[in-house]
């Protein structure tokens, strides 16, 4: 099944997965990292080296009861939120890295080699970082290094049991020590969490999810659009 949904004069076609159709992605389009939902400036080159690579590692996340695999891609970075400067600091963090994919403040770097790419993003989790920027790993939907790009600028979508009231919601989020970035009005009791960018977000909606302690918990996903 594909969702249409018209923007401006042009169309985002994207893939629905079971359990969330007509949620996660409409979730993710109005609420959440908007970005996916708008017509790309750049893409990926599909002449790069990222692009051919054939990937071999995967992970999970959970679409409702279904456990769906991602693919991630070793020599991209996912940069959101930055500005001119940290252009600069990139070039210096990983010289040699080159701008394949560029969307208002989201920029996706392929790097010279996977080694950088790993210091890059445990150098983003440091105190020192002098960076404006998260940053977050590359996943894709297949093996294929030019399939729709996935990454994680951070926050997971929740949500909790629909009959509990505010009070009982309440007592959850202090309980889990979460800050609730907003309520959604897409369902009952379904809320954007802040956490951290990158994997954290999505080891921690798996362990959610896996807890039994809520009815569905996935990141707040920032996907590439798909021009037709």
């Amino acid at each position: 099944m594909l969702i249409t949904t018209p923007i401006a004069t042009k169309s985002v076609r994207i893939e629905s997965v079971n359990f969330i159709v007509g949620t996660i992605f409409i979730v993710l389009m109005v609420y959440g990292c908007v970005s996916q939902a708008l017509p790309v400036e750049k893409s990926i080159s599909k002449q790069s080296e990222a692009a051919r690579v054939n990937l071999t590692q995967s992970t999970v996340w959970y679409d409702g009861p279904q456990q769906r695999k991602l693919w991630m891609n070793h020599q991209l970075v996912a940069e959101f939120g930055g500005g001119a400067d940290d252009i600069v600091i990139m070039y210096k963090n990983a010289p040699g890295s080159t701008v394949r994919y560029i969307r208002e403040s989201v920029r996706i770097w392929e790097m010279s080699d996977q080694q950088v790419a790993g210091k890059l993003l445990t150098r983003a989790k440091s105190s020192a970082s002098k960076t404006h920027s998260v940053y977050s790993p590359v996943l894709h939907e297949t093996q294929s290094g030019s399939s729709r790009m996935w990454a994680l600028p951070g926050n997971i979508i929740v949500y909790l049991d629909p009959v509990f009231d505010q009070v009982k919601v309440n007592q959850w989020m202090q309980t889990h020590g979460f800050e609730v970035v907003k309520k959604l009005e897409i369902r009952p009791n379904a809320f954007v969490l802040k956490t951290g960018p990158g994997m954290e977000a999505l080891l921690l909606a798996n362990q959610l999810y896996e807890s039994g302690d809520v009815v569905a918990a996935f990141p707040d996903w920032w996907l590439e659009s798909v021009m037709r």
